[in-house]
């Protein structure tokens, strides 16, 4: 598990609970936190108070890591898996850094990355990136609604793992399903990640519904009309549309917008009270996917014609060129239009 944050170091250890047929070994760029989550079975600074499982293996020396990974892995029973947990700033960094390492043949790669780069204006998705460097059949990306909190909690959730090789999806899924965990398979890569960066900014959105006390039938017509933008992008750029009903986008939308542990919806509520974005991220002390993507995939609706007011909405008022007050009376005010 390569991305010690509060998601990479949760599913580690879920996984590490599980019965002693693998291992699972986890890798944090931070030598100091990765030092005192192997130590004390804590990580302090993204899931205080929550205990990390005894069998993990942390550390911040990759090149080690991987040698005991491959060296204690059961290579009768199931293949290599590197999963990525990094934000989508430091992707590509990471996916490159890999290079240098001799991978075993049986290996899948999966990406847990809910955001969305851009290179020469072009938006680039994680898998994308994992395609310079893997086989495109190994790539598989793992979405759903999942907070960090309960995961390594124990508590049950079920989540999506697309790969375009179907074959691969299912593997992957089989071995991860279990003690709690659902996993089921799916064929379109580009609609679960279309999804994952959708749900962050409909998330803010809804916090900001919320933030302006507008009542629980306003939240359930934001999040209705967000996932009919998500649907709406996701179909123009080529994903499948029943993607969208699944755990990847309704699932992981109802989550965010609506839970109190989501940090792009406590961006909406800072948000609705006027505080400023940069105040918001640095009290914030995690990554806000939301706030990352919203300008790159309004630039990229606007480039093939599709319309996301509610995405337009949210990228003026992190960008501080609107009120929420404004926004919300905006989107009021739209030319009527027939629901699809």
């Amino acid at each position: 598990m390569l991305g010690g944050g509060a998601w990479g170091t949760a599913f580690a250890s879920r996984l590490s609970a599980r019965e002693k047929d693998f291992s699972v070994f986890l890798w944090s760029r931070d030598a100091r936190a990765s030092a005192e989550i192997q130590k004390e079975r804590e990580n302090k600074r993204y899931l205080p108070g929550m205990t990390v499982h005894d069998r993990l293996e942390v550390s911040s020396n990759l090149e080690t890591l991987f040698e005991n990974w491959q060296q204690s892995t059961n290579k009768t029973h199931c293949d290599y898996i590197i999963f990525i947990a990094v934000p989508s700033s430091g992707f590509l960094d990471i996916c490159s850094y890999l290079k240098i390492f001799d991978f075993p043949q049986r290996m899948k790669v999966v990406s847990l990355c809910k955001g969305v780069m851009e290179c020469d204006e072009q938006i680039v998705w994680p898998t994308q990136i994992l395609g310079e460097f893997f086989d495109e059949s190994d790539i598989c990306v793992l979405s759903g609604p999942s907070f960090a909190k309960e995961v390594i909690q124990g508590l049950p959730f079920a989540l999506t793992c697309a790969c375009k090789n179907i074959s691969s999806a299912r593997e992957v899924a089989k071995l991860l399903s279990g003690n709690g965990v659902r996993v089921y398979a799916e064929q379109d890569v580009l609609g679960v990640e279309i999804a994952g960066v959708m749900k962050n900014i409909i998330a803010i959105a809804a916090g900001v519904c919320d933030g302006l006390n507008l009542g629980y039938n306003a939240r359930a017509s934001l999040i209705t009309r967000g996932l009919a933008e998500t649907s709406r992008f996701g179909e123009a750029l080529g994903a499948h549309p029943q993607t969208f009903l699944g755990l990847s986008a309704l699932g992981d939308i109802v989550l965010t917008a609506t839970g109190s542990l989501s940090r792009n919806r406590s961006v909406g509520l800072d948000l609705a009270e006027g505080k400023s974005t940069e105040l918001i991220l640095r009290d914030l002390g995690h990554v806000a996917e939301g706030v990352n993507s919203v300008s790159k995939i309004l630039r990229c609706a606007k480039s093939i014609g599709v319309s996301l007011p509610i995405t337009s909405g949210v990228n003026s008022l992190v960008n501080g060129n609107l009120t929420a007050v404004e926004i919300v009376k905006e989107l009021l005010a739209r030319d009527q239009t027939d629901e699809r």
